[in-house]
């Protein structure tokens, strides 16, 4: 039985009321015996939890809330920034950050469910962040086109063009941030497109190819030597290939977009050359 619990808590995202366990055929005497046992934890009347999750999750419990916003996305596995305790709780005494709108009627473990934790990122986090955030989503299909929907009408009308710029081609936050950036800049780009036999990240006019490199660039030999061999080899057919990493997009984005309107003056420079020397 000791399995069973373990088992029936994962399926329930780690974090859940006693009365959900019942219909996995588990009674409160088989719980209390867990927690005597110190295979789970009691988080506060009715609720238990794995002893694996997170000290933010066991907060929001003991708060009478909900984690959200970039919380919620932490924990859940998707694009958040800061350390911030965002939380939705009816609560007068909660922590910082809290929402006070009616709680989510659906949640997973201790985070509202996924439509109500994007409504509250796009109220509270950087323009690049939600995009970062409804790109993940679209590359994992994590909502429907009604869900999607019903995100759209709960949030703020500037944050709706954010929501609808969802894309599921970025592979990586860097690569959802430095695309929002570029369409600021309205530098016009294609995304993964493919190369001979490699994908190049960026495309940028027609001889531009615009790589990233995400703050764990290096730590995979195998990773590193394939990005070696694909920049060499869209070097030697004859595209110019703009490099650029993790602190470089978030620490030193102006000197990043020089480099590219430069590239961009060489390319049509080129261009023109070459079509008055077939005059």
């Amino acid at each position: 039985m000791h399995m069973e619990v373990l088992l029936a808590l994962q399926k329930l995202n780690g974090v859940a009321r006693m009365r959900d366990l019942r219909k996995f055929g588990i009674n409160r005497e088989i719980i209390w015996k867990e927690i005597r046992a110190h295979r789970i934890l009691r988080l506060r009347q009715g609720w238990i939890s794995l002893i694996s999750v997170s000290p933010m999750e066991i907060a929001a419990v003991e708060a009478h809330g909900l984690l959200t916003c970039a919380s919620a996305a932490s924990v859940l596995g998707f694009p958040a920034q800061g350390t911030h305790f965002h939380i939705r709780s009816r609560r007068g005494d909660a922590p910082e950050l809290r929402t006070t709108r009616r709680m989510t009627p659906t949640r997973i473990g201790a985070c509202v469910g996924i439509p109500e934790m994007i409504i509250d990122y796009a109220t509270c986090q950087p323009a690049e962040w939600v995009v970062a955030l409804v790109d993940a989503l679209e590359r994992d299909r994590a909502l429907t086109v009604s869900e999607w929907a019903m995100v759209e009408n709960s949030v703020p009308k500037k944050a709706v063009q954010l929501i609808r710029l969802r894309s599921g081609m970025p592979e990586s936050v860097l690569e959802s941030v430095v695309r929002f950036r570029l369409m600021k800049a309205r530098i016009p780009h294609s995304m993964q497109v493919p190369i001979g036999r490699f994908r190049a990240d960026f495309v940028i006019s027609s001889g531009i190819v615009l790589e990233t490199h995400g703050a764990e660039f290096h730590s995979d030999r195998a990773d590193w030597e394939r990005d070696r061999r694909k920049v060499a080899w869209l070097k030697a057919q004859g595209w110019d290939v703009l490099e650029i990493s993790y602190s470089q997009v978030f620490g030193e984005w102006e000197s990043v977009l020089s480099a590219i309107r430069t590239s961009r003056t060489k390319q049509r420079n080129r261009q023109v050359s070459n079509f008055l020397e077939t005059k």
